[in-house]
């Protein structure tokens, strides 16, 4: 099972002078600013206080147009209400409530008198109050270290770049809200613009028409199913699948688990179709060029963990009387024991899909054409 995380691809109605960046007099100093970071179940977080209420972590998510806050948190800080917004995503389109919040401190490094999020009830993470926004790495020349633990805000602009080669990259102004970061990549058969988003799991994510052009989307190579949802109802068909390797510039990854929207799906990422994620963005020290709207990078030689994905090899919903299966991944343990889509499973709450393991042993009673039976297999890693 895989629960995916929301994308924010578009919004109307949003009014200007959202608070997207915190204009907060940043000229005045010539050092950077710090803000210390840190992963987190696949999350880059830091520390930010709204007024007297205590440090929550919030998400660095290159990918978000504007700043989001759980609705829990929302109601917790007693933030002031602005009115409601249409988003749209994958799923569809919904109404989300705007909150203004004031006298914020990200990180012990600045404070913004006020700033805007938008109210989500998506689980960003485990106790991840909200997510801060794609101005937090273009408006101002800004470092992001994964070795250092290090977020570093260069109010005067940074002017050495000793030991970083320049990306063929580009920060601009698509849809609403803030400046993106956006790459050229090669995988597969697809070669094209993907935005670079710390906000997304795993290594790549690719739109419908991409996944088509990669062609890695078949029934013959391994893949994990996986339905992407997020704002909206509705759920799209997509697989996991691992590809030979990845290029972005002058750099090579091997072995890069892909996520593919099913052909067809001309989901838009800003323009964009598709996503390069925090997984393979760990792997690189990135420095922003706002004057010159590119993106610096260098190598990050420390270990970097193997992009993971839902063990299960299956994708299954709640029925009547048990748990439907909906697609089973070829290659999969569940496929060679027998398990096909159409098939329920009885006895089973849908938690114990979403928390299997590696290595963990399965049972299964199983309902097909009006007869029971039982599967036993073991779980292992098959892409």
């Amino acid at each position: 099972m895989q629960i995916s995380r929301r994308h924010l691809i578009g919004t109307a109605g949003i009014f200007a002078g959202a608070g997207i960046w915190p204009k907060i007099g940043l000229a005045a100093t010539e050092a950077p600013l710090v803000v210390k970071i840190a992963l987190q179940d696949g999350r880059v977080v830091m520390a930010a206080q709204i007024g007297q209420n205590k440090p929550e972590l919030f998400m660095l998510d290159t990918g978000g147009f504007t700043n989001l806050i759980r609705e829990e948190f929302a109601q917790r800080f007693r933030l002031s209400p602005q009115g409601a917004i249409r988003v749209t995503g994958v799923g569809g389109t919904a109404l989300s409530e705007l909150y203004a919040a004031n006298n914020v401190i990200i990180g012990q490094a600045f404070r913004q008198n006020r700033m805007d999020f938008i109210g989500t009830n998506a689980e960003l993470g485990s106790n991840i109050a909200g997510a801060l926004s794609a101005s937090f790495m273009t408006a101002f020349d800004t470092d992001l270290d994964f070795v250092k633990g290090e977020l570093r805000i260069h109010p005067k602009g940074r002017t050495d770049r000793t030991g970083l080669m320049e990306l063929n990259a580009r920060i601009k102004q698509k849809g609403l809200g803030s400046d993106k970061i956006f790459a050229d990549l090669n995988v597969g058969g697809f070669s094209g613009e993907v935005m670079l988003d710390t906000g997304a799991p795993g290594d790549i994510l690719l739109n419908g028409s991409a996944s088509k052009a990669s062609g890695l989307w078949n029934d013959t190579q391994p893949y994990m199913p996986w339905m992407s949802g997020g704002v909206g109802p509705k759920r799209a068909p997509s697989r996991i699948v691992r590809a030979p390797k990845m290029q972005i510039g002058r750099f090579v990854f091997e072995r890069p688990l892909v996520r593919m929207l099913e052909p067809g799906n001309h989901t838009s990422y800003f323009g964009s179709k598709g996503l390069l994620g925090l997984n393979a963005l760990t792997r690189l020290h990135l420095s922003t060029d706002v004057k010159r709207k590119t993106l610096w990078v260098a190598p990050n030689l420390a270990a970097q963990p193997e992009a993971s994905y839902p063990a299960s090899g299956v994708w299954v919903d709640e029925a009547d009387g048990g748990l439907r299966v909906i697609d089973v991944g070829t290659g999969s343990p569940a496929a060679a024991a027998g398990l096909q889509a159409g098939d329920l499973v009885v006895g089973k709450p849908i938690s114990y899909f979403r928390e299997m393991a590696f290595g963990q042993q399965i049972s299964l009673n199983v309902e097909r054409n009006g007869k029971r039976v039982t599967m036993d297999y073991t779980l292992r890693d098959y892409l």
